[in-house]
């Protein structure tokens, strides 16, 4: 669904939260200037389809503030379902790797919204997938999570975490105490001082790139 279609819903009352999106009816979508049989049943069988989105899909799309779509990933694999999440302690939701305090506490609060838990039931009724797929890390670095900061010159940032990933480790999201590397580039912001405060290890391109290497050639 388009955004101008988002918008309209929105306007007529149709759709006040991201639930009301599958309560629409067929008959409900005819009834919009210009919408058309073929075009109400894409938006039905597009709304069908993201259903099955996978759960971190689900957490990105409820707005939660600094929340975006690697923080979502995290937190998806760091607890795996929407009731673990749910029963979750703001301290154990903040000890996830790249959680981290100012995070952890935003999540925390929207999870204790009255109004905040009845949209996931309603999410839940709808049919929307609330599990993550449970990827078991394996690899030299399986264990281990990184943060990239500054501008990297072998390498981009996002080539050089996939490098990580690939290797089996994690790639967080925000300085915590938890974090177990973080590694420093030129022009390096705040995330270094932050690090440097939680005593986190902190590690140069270079040392980077020699793990790498290393982890290369022994596999």
């Amino acid at each position: 669904i388009g955004e101008k279609m988002c918008a309209l819903l929105v306007r007529i009352g149709y759709v006040k939260s991201v639930a009301d999106f599958y309560d629409l009816s067929r008959e409900q979508l005819l009834a919009l200037e210009g919408v058309q049989e073929k075009s109400a049943d894409n938006m039905l069988s597009s709304i069908e389809a993201s259903k099955q989105r996978p759960f971190w899909h689900l957490l990105f799309g409820l707005n939660i503030r600094y929340v975006g779509e690697k923080t979502a990933q995290v937190v998806a694999q760091g607890f795996g379902d929407i009731d673990r999440l749910l029963a979750a302690s703001e301290e154990e939701i903040v000890a996830v790797p790249g959680i981290g305090p100012k995070i952890g506490h935003s999540v925390w609060m929207w999870l204790q919204n009255d109004r905040s838990r009845a949209l996931i039931e309603r999410l839940r009724q709808a049919g929307l997938t609330m599990q993550a797929e449970q990827h078991i890390a394996t690899g030299p670095l399986a264990g281990q999570s990184f943060l990239l900061t500054g501008r990297l010159n072998a390498m981009t940032r996002t080539a050089a975490e996939e490098a990580i990933t690939k290797l089996g480790g994690t790639i967080a999201t925000s300085v915590s105490k938890s974090l177990n590397h973080l590694i420093v580039g030129e022009d390096a912001g705040s995330k270094l001082a932050k690090a440097q405060k939680a005593g986190v290890p902190i590690h140069d391109e270079q040392w980077l790139l020699a793990v790498l290497n290393e982890q290369k050639l022994s596999s």
